[in-house]
C-alpha cells in the first residue's frame, strides 16, 4: 500500500514478478505434467495467484501504474480479466513466449480458442 502510494506520487511504474517466495521455494517451473516428466520441483499456481489477487485488491484503493511481469498461468489471466473493471487504474501484464511454447508442447488443445 505504501509503495503504491509512493509510486503514484512519483508517477512511477511498479513492475511485479508475481511469485510468493515461500510457496515457490525450491521450485523450478510451474507445477504440472512438464515438471513431473522432467523430475523438477514444481511451483504451485497459488504462488502466482496469491500475489496477483493481493496487488489487484490494493489497486482498488490506490492509484498507480502497475505491471505484472511474466504471467505464467491461464488462471492468472482469468483473474486479471475478471478484476479489470474493478481496478480502474492502469495495469498491464505480459507472458513470455517460452511459457506459451512449453504449454503448446504439453497440450496442443491450447491452440484452440477457450470456451
Amino acid at each position: 500500500n505504501r509503495i503504491m502510494n509512493s509510486a503514484s506520487d512519483l508517477k512511477s511504474l511498479i513492475i511485479q514478478h508475481a511469485e510468493d517466495a515461500e510457496l515457490s521455494k525450491d521450485g523450478m517451473i510451474n507445477d504440472g505434467i512438464i515438471a513431473t516428466k522432467l523430475g523438477l520441483q514444481g511451483i504451485p499456481i497459488s504462488a502466482e495467484l496469491l500475489i496477483i489477487e493481493r496487488d489487484l485488491t490494493l489497486l482498488e484503493y490506490n492509484s498507480c501504474r502497475y505491471h505484472i511481469a511474466q504471467i505464467s498461468s491461464a488462471n492468472s489471466v482469468d483473474i486479471i480479466r475478471e478484476r479489470k473493471n474493478k481496478v480502474a487504474r492502469k495495469h498491464i501484464g505480459d507472458v513470455l513466449s517460452a511459457h506459451i511454447w512449453i504449454c503448446i508442447q504439453s497440450d496442443h488443445s491450447l491452440l484452440l480458442p477457450r470456451k
